[in-house]
């Protein structure tokens, strides 16, 4: 099962669903949570979902053969927290997609530090296998996220703390839970 995400933003993302249009044709299920872009008719096999609870997201991600989204903040650090790395499709302010090119801009950063995949010109599935490769040899959902915040960078080029006060992984917070 391939699950692709759009997630809230209100301008239609069309193109990333075309993208996984051959997939379903293919006969894979294809799940996807659409947000305020249109169920496209006629798509045998996908399951469209407007909206996904937290929990749901996540169940939903981990259990699919790959995760496809849009470039939205939220969306990639889910799946990198869960050791899941995420096929990103950035929305493109030139197609009317988003309202300027940030989408474009975080997936070129986080794929240059390795941490996503960019889907291209070539359709998913090389992309799709490019994160499945990733996927096992991953270090963990702690060390992503503290890579990616410490690699970050704002406009102007300063590094963000690696892990600021409110920032604790899934896997401290379990150990201290379960250590009580």
């Amino acid at each position: 099962m391939i699950f692709l995400s759009l997630g809230t933003h209100e301008q239609p993302f069309s193109r990333a669903i075309e993208l996984v249009e051959p997939i379903a044709q293919a006969g894979e299920e294809v799940v996807v949570q659409h947000g305020s872009t249109p169920p496209q008719a006629g798509m045998a096999g996908v399951r469209w979902l407007p909206y996904l609870d937290y929990g749901g997201m996540v169940d939903t991600m981990v259990g699919a053969r790959g995760f496809v989204c849009h470039a939205g903040v939220g969306s990639i650090m889910t799946a990198l927290r869960h050791a899941v790395t995420p096929v990103v499709v950035p929305r493109e302010a030139r197609l009317d997609e988003h309202v300027d090119d940030h989408q474009r801009q975080l997936s070129d950063r986080l794929a240059q530090l390795g941490l996503i995949v960019v889907a291209d010109e070539r359709g998913l599935e090389p992309a799709l296998e490019s994160a499945a490769a990733l996927r096992g040899a991953s270090r963990g959902p702690g060390v992503q996220l503290s890579m990616a915040i410490e690699r970050a960078s704002d406009r102007r080029g300063r590094l963000l703390p690696a892990r600021p006060r409110w920032f604790r992984p899934a896997v401290d917070q379990d150990r201290r839970r379960t250590s009580r």
